[in-house]
């Protein structure tokens, strides 16, 4: 059985941790604050843009990375992107039950 694990060291994708952490802090900050200030107010809209194109720039720093954090190349295998759709739908599933139990 040969080898799986890499043996060389990989660069931290420092630029894909800081996009993806700012998109996705930008996005729930916009989404918990919608229900006190409405989604129409200028804050909400410009935390959500700015988290959608931050997340839009991950995917391409991302795609261009030699080391990239999140390997696109997973999104290809059809086991990979149904177990992540089931997960999802789980999850909602989940939230809805806990949403109406309260």
């Amino acid at each position: 059985m040969p080898e799986t694990r890499e043996t060389k060291k990989r660069p931290l994708d420092v630029a894909g941790a800081a996009l993806a952490t700012a998109g996705l802090g930008s996005l729930v900050y916009g989404l918990i604050e919608s229900s006190t200030l409405g989604l129409a107010h200028p804050r909400i809209i410009a935390a959500l843009a700015a988290g959608a194109v931050l997340l839009a720039a991950f995917v391409v720093v991302e795609w261009r990375s030699a080391s990239p954090m999140m390997p696109l190349e997973l999104f290809r295998s059809s086991a990979f992107c149904g177990a992540n759709v089931i997960t999802l739908f789980l999850y909602a599933a989940l939230a809805g039950c806990l949403f109406f139990v309260r």
